[in-house]
């Protein structure tokens, strides 16, 4: 219950007449004996017996004045609905996140970069459906009908069978392999101890067993840089870009290109080509050469840059025997 300011009191022979000095005397009330104003609220009858509604609206201004008729049919017209009938709904607010602390950032981070890494290094390895045991069975048998068109036999002079074990166990990929299982081979020896053999019955068995894209090819280099020479164009060299690729007698090349330098860079850029695609999307190359490997970085060769390369995407295994081309017309590497 409020005080309204005291406003001075109408001369008694005043009697008021308009309704605004009807409410001025009601809102400023009888004085008291001590002076002080008579409280009133609304809705009670003043002393003056002038009962002041409480629904006026005059006293409280925060109360709406009631619309009159015209105005109500107005609203209808216009399609206004009455403050009554309109139904505010609060906005919802949403739950704002905890910010995310430094600690919390660094973990992020490290398990995307994680799991990316995981996928980009540590593809699943192609693995055969058939036991290691049928696949010895099966190679040993492609060994044995390969030499048997050259009259001979499987023996330790003309076949390391070690390292074929070794690269079985290699191309099925087993725990138990001696090599890096994500990384090329480069088997280097003497001419004619049977290096391109040894990756042409593996060629073979993937043949036979494996999917399209785990079959292996194996191009001798000499004729990659023939088809340049017919063909005029280093877009010959395209289609040796992808898929699994044992490049045969590396180095051999170099008899076609050495009278056009220019075909010698094409195949550079085919090598480089391929070993981004090993370090990006891990395609192994394999090679067999007469070449030492500490040869590949003469100037002669491939040069530093390149010959650096090989070591990162192969790996070397001296393949040894005694040459067999004296035994032969066929060539075995």
């Amino acid at each position: 219950m409020s005080k309204l300011p005291q406003t001075p009191t109408l001369p008694a022979e005043h009697e008021p007449t308009s309704a605004a000095e009807i409410i001025q005397t009601l809102a400023a009330g009888e004085p008291t004996g001590d002076g002080e104003p008579t409280e009133l609220s609304i809705g009670e009858v003043a002393p003056g017996k002038f009962f002041f509604p409480e629904d006026t609206g005059l006293l409280n201004r925060d109360v709406p004045v009631p619309s009159s008729g015209a105005d109500r049919w107005r609203d209808r017209v216009m399609g206004v609905k009455p403050e009554s009938a309109v139904v505010v709904v609060p906005p919802r607010t949403q739950p704002q996140p905890e910010p995310i602390t430094p600690e919390a950032e660094r973990a992020q981070l490290y398990n995307r970069a994680l799991q990316s890494l995981t996928e980009k290094y540590n593809k699943p390895l192609w693995r055969p459906t058939l036991t290691l045991s049928q696949g010895s069975e099966l190679l040993e048998y492609i060994i044995g009908m390969e030499l048997a068109r050259e009259n001979r036999t499987i023996s330790e002079e003309d076949v390391d069978m070690d390292i074929m074990f070794n690269l079985l166990l290699y191309f099925w990929g087993h725990e138990k392999c001696p090599y890096d299982l994500t990384r090329g081979i480069y088997l280097y020896g003497e001419a004619g101890v049977g290096k391109t053999f040894v990756f042409d019955c593996f060629a073979t068995l993937l043949r036979e067993i494996a999917p399209p894209a785990e079959q292996m090819r194996v191009i001798p280099t000499e004729d990659m840089m023939d088809e340049v020479s017919v063909k005029k164009s280093f877009a010959a060299l395209t289609p040796y870009k992808f898929g699994l690729l044992t490049m045969d007698d590396l180095g051999r090349e170099e008899r076609v290109a050495q009278a056009y330098s220019e075909r010698r860079d094409g195949f550079a850029h085919l090598l480089t080509f391929r070993y981004r695609q090993f370090v990006q999307n891990r395609l192994k190359t394999h090679f067999t050469s007469n070449l030492l490997p500490k040869q590949l970085e003469s100037p002669e060769h491939y040069g530093t840059v390149l010959g650096d390369r090989f070591k990162q995407w192969t790996q070397c295994i001296h393949y040894q025997g005694r040459s067999k081309r004296n035994k032969s017309t066929l060539h075995h590497g």
